[in-house]
């Protein structure tokens, strides 16, 4: 990955060139690659009926757990105009996946609808203890990330539909940060 690989740009060896000629030879095979923006809504089907797993109740509950969270919308943002567009979100840590260093790798996907528009991943800041605490920093980064879309998009004037949908692959971190009966915050 050219995130990894770019960590040792300060000094590089033979294995290091080697592994950068592979990602120049991947892009030369895949030129005709592209990547195309899908206007489409994700559809996410309900498999399970208990009732604490609808994100609308969750949604509600965390409402009536934090009154006063409201989201800062700008003061001289544009008035929305044209479709509204859902904003869904991948996350994911690499605990200790830097063998040296033992720091976690982050990677974050956000799309705008179906098309992805954002990507990030990064070397973690800190060293975790454990896949739940760098999978929670993962988590912040995106939140991080997605306030800032929402605040440029409303700046140009793009609808949004409700609030961003995240989507991680640790249930403890899942149910910790959607809860607002978690004990762990």
């Amino acid at each position: 990955e050219v995130a990894v690989l770019s960590q040792y740009l300060a000094n590089p060896r033979v294995g290091h060139l080697s592994q950068a000629l592979h990602i120049f030879k991947y892009l030369d095979i895949h030129k005709e690659g592209f990547i195309a923006f899908d206007p489409a809504y994700l559809e996410l089907s309900e498999n399970d009926d208990k009732e604490s797993d609808i994100p609308e109740l969750r949604a509600t509950e965390m409402k009536d757990f934090y009154p006063d969270a409201e989201e800062t919308l700008p003061p001289n943002a544009p008035s929305p105009r044209g479709r509204p567009v859902q904003i869904n979100t991948f996350v994911d840590a690499d605990h200790a996946g830097n063998l040296v260093t033992r720091r976690s790798h982050t990677g974050i996907l956000i799309f705008l609808n179906l098309g992805l528009i954002d990507w990030f991943s990064k070397r973690q800041n800190t060293v975790e203890s454990s896949t739940f605490s760098s999978e929670f920093v993962a988590l912040k980064i995106a939140v991080e990330k997605i306030i800032a879309l929402r605040y440029k998009l409303r700046m140009m004037g793009i609808p949004i539909e409700g609030p961003a949908r995240m989507f991680c692959d640790n249930e403890a971190v899942y149910k910790n940060a959607s809860y607002a009966v978690s004990t762990l915050r």
